[in-house]
C-alpha cells in the first residue's frame, strides 16, 4: 500500500492579522507548493544475510560492549537489497538491518529469496516471502537486485534443473524440492506448510461426488491434520509404497495429501471420516492382530467418526508431577507383537469382576470365556493342605513310635487313621467344592464352590500360538534409521511395478489431479 506524507510545516502560523501585502502572499504560496512530501511504498528486496545463530552475530559484529556476547535484539534481522530503489548500487555491508514485522509469527527467509519491505516510524521491516516458484521448499533466484538486465521474466519455476536456482541455500539447508510437495488443497482449506514436510491443515472431509446422499453425509465433517515428515516411512511398507511414489517422481511438482501410514509422525483429529490406518502389529502377520477379539466374537476395529489418531515411530506420555488418567466409554484394547511391561515401584492394582490370563483352546469359545482355568488362592490352599499334612504327620509319627498293643486293648493307630481319613475328605471338599464329587462345575468340569480356587482370576492351560518359538521371539521389522530415502527415488525400476493389493486394507490415493 503506497501513500504520500502530508507537509508538517504550518505556513499559516505566520499570519499576524491586518492587511497582507502582495509580496508576503506570494512567498506563502511558494512555500506551500514547494513543501517536500515523502513517498512510502512496499518494495521487494533480495535477502543477502540472515541473523540466526551465534556465529552470525559475531561475523556481522552484532555484539555487546564486551565484544563477545551476541546482541540478540538483532535475532531474525536480515540485510536485503531493494530490487528497484537500490538496484545494483548498494554493497551488502552498506545495507541497513531489516527486522521481522510481526514479533510473534516469524518466517525466516533463505539468502537470495525475496521479501516485502516496508518502513514504519523510521524503521524498516520485512513481511512475507515472495512466492516466485510456488514451492514450499525455496524461492531462490540469485541476483535480481544486482543487475538490472536480470529484471526479466523469470524462467519457468517448474523447471527443476534451471541453473539459476542451483546455488548453496544456507549453512545446513538442503533443497528438498524433489521430495517435499505442497498439500493437495480442498475447498475452504487453511493450511500452514513448512519447508521440511511439516504441515498443519484445518479442513473438512469433503468427498467429491454428485449424489445428494454424499453431500448430506459429509456436510459437517471438520478435521485438523498435523504431520511432520512427508512420506518418510515409505520404506517400511515396501512394494506397497511404489504405486504412490511413481506419479510423484514423474511429476516433481505434483501435490500430495497427508498419509497416516507413510508420513513420519501424524496427529489427525476428525469428526466424520474413515481413516485407513494400518496397525503396527499387522506389519508382521495377521496372526497377532485381533486374535483375542476374534475369539470373543468382536469385530476388528475400524477408525471412523469422531476420533484422535496419533501415529509415529514412538509415542511417549510423560507426566512430571501428577497422574496420568485414561478413560473409555467403550473399552480399551492394547496390542503389541513384543513385550508389554508394567513397572510400578509401590504396587500394581487390577480390579475387575473377572481377570483372564492367556487365550483358551478354540473349543472353549462356546463357553463364552477365553481363559477358564481358575487360579489357586494362596492362603486358602495353604490352610487346607496344612491340615491334611498335619494329620498325616501325626499318624505316621504314631505308627513309628507306637508300643506293642496288649490283647483286648484298643489300637491307637485305628483312631489316628480315622482322623486322617476325615482330614483327607475335608481337603477334597475344600478343593473341589464337595465330597465325594463337586456339587457344581463349569462346562469344562471345573468346580464352582472350591475354597481354594479364585472366582476372579482365570488362566489358559497352555499357549494356543501356532508357532510357540515365534510367539516368544516375533520377527517384527525394525525401521533402519540409517537408510537413505533418496535411494528409493533415484534407484527404482518403475517398469517392474505391478498393481499391489493388500489383504483387508486399501491404500489411499495420496494424489489428486
Amino acid at each position: 500500500m503506497a501513500w504520500w506524507s502530508s507537509p508538517t510545516k504550518n505556513i499559516f502560523s505566520k499570519f499576524k492579522g491586518g492587511i497582507t501585502k502582495v509580496p508576503f502572499v506570494y512567498s506563502l504560496i511558494k512555500q506551500a507548493t514547494t513543501s517536500k512530501q515523502e513517498f512510502y511504498e512496499l518494495e521487494v528486496a533480495e535477502v543477502e544475510r540472515v541473523i540466526l545463530d551465534s556465529q552470525d552475530f559475531i561475523d556481522n559484529n552484532l555484539v555487546l560492549a564486551d565484544n563477545k556476547t551476541p546482541d540478540f535484539s538483532y535475532l531474525g534481522a536480515i540485510k536485503a537489497r531493494m530490487v528497484y530503489s537500490q538496484q545494483g548500487t548498494a554493497k551488502v555491508e552498506e545495507l541497513e538491518w531489516i527486522f521481522p514485522l510481526d514479533s510473534n509469527i516469524k518466517q525466516y527467509p533463505l539468502v537470495h529469496e525475496y521479501v516485502i519491505v516496508a518502513n514504519y516510524l523510521g524503521k524498516s521491516y520485512y513481511t512475507q516471502k515472495l512466492n516466485i516458484r510456488n514451492s514450499v521448499n525455496q524461492s531462490v533466484v540469485p541476483g535480481l537486485s544486482e543487475v538490472r538486465s536480470m529484471l526479466r521474466k523469470i524462467d519457468d519455476p517448474n523447471e527443476f534443473e534451471d541453473k539459476i536456482f542451483i546455488e548453496k541455500l544456507g549453512k545446513a539447508y538442503h533443497d528438498y524440492a524433489q521430495r517435499i510437495r505442497q498439500l493437495t488443497p480442498e475447498e475452504g482449506d487453511l493450511s500452514i506448510q513448512g519447508r521440511f514436510g511439516n504441515t498443519i491443515r484445518l479442513s473438512s472431509n469433503i468427498v467429491k461426488g454428485n449424489t445428494e446422499e454424499s453431500r448430506k453425509k459429509y456436510k459437517h465433517s471438520p478435521n485438523i491434520k498435523i504431520r511432520a515428515g512427508q512420506m518418510t516411512d515409505l520404506q517400511m511398507f515396501g512394494e506397497r509404497a511404489l504405486g504412490v511414489m511413481k506419479p510423484l517422481v514423474k511429476h516433481h511438482n505434483l501435490p500430495c495429501k497427508e498419509n497416516i501410514n507413510f508420513d513420519g509422525s501424524s496427529m489427525w483429529m476428525t469428526t466424520n471420516e474413515d481413516v485407513n490406518l494400518t496397525p503396527a502389529a499387522l506389519w508382521d502377520s495377521d496372526i497377532w492382530y485381533g486374535k483375542s477379539l476374534s475369539i470373543l466374537g468382536l469385530p476388528v476395529p475400524t477408525w471412523k467418526g469422531k476420533q484422535i489418531i496419533l501415529n509415529s515411530g514412538g509415542i511417549t506420555f510423560n507426566s512430571k508431577y501428577d497422574k496420568i488418567y485414561g478413560f473409555s466409554g467403550g473399552g480399551m484394547y492394547f496390542n503389541t507383537p513384543r513385550k508389554f511391561v508394567v513397572d510400578a515401584e509401590q504396587r500394581i492394582l487390577l480390579n475387575s469382576n473377572r481377570i483372564e490370563l492367556g487365550l483358551s483352546a478354540p473349543g472353549a469359545k462356546a463357553s463364552g470365556t477365553i481363559a477358564y482355568e481358575q487360579a489357586l488362592l494362596g492362603k486358602a490352599t495353604v490352610m487346607t493342605l496344612t491340615e491334611v499334612l498335619k494329620a498325616l504327620w501325626k499318624h505316621m509319627n504314631m505308627t513309628v513310635e507306637a508300643p506293642q498293643v496288649k490283647e483286648g486293648e484298643p489300637d491307637p493307630l485305628v483312631g489316628s487313621a480315622k482322623n486322617v481319613k476325615k482330614a483327607i475328605e475335608k481337603t477334597i471338599e475344600d478343593l473341589q467344592g464337595g465330597f465325594p464329587a463337586a456339587k457344581r462345575t463349569t462346562l469344562q468340569g471345573y468346580p464352582l464352590d472350591s475354597k481354594c480356587l479364585s472366582d476372579v482370576v482365570f488362566m489358559s492351560p497352555k499357549s494356543v500360538s501356532p508357532d510357540k518359538k515365534k510367539a516368544m521371539d516375533p520377527e517384527v521389522p525394525v525401521v533402519n534409521e540409517g537408510s537413505n530415502l533418496d535411494d528409493l527415488w533415484d534407484n527404482t525400476d518403475w517398469d517392474n511395478i505391478v498393481e499391489i493389493h493388500t489383504k483387508g486394507y486399501e491404500i489411499p490415493d495420496t494424489t489428486q489431479g
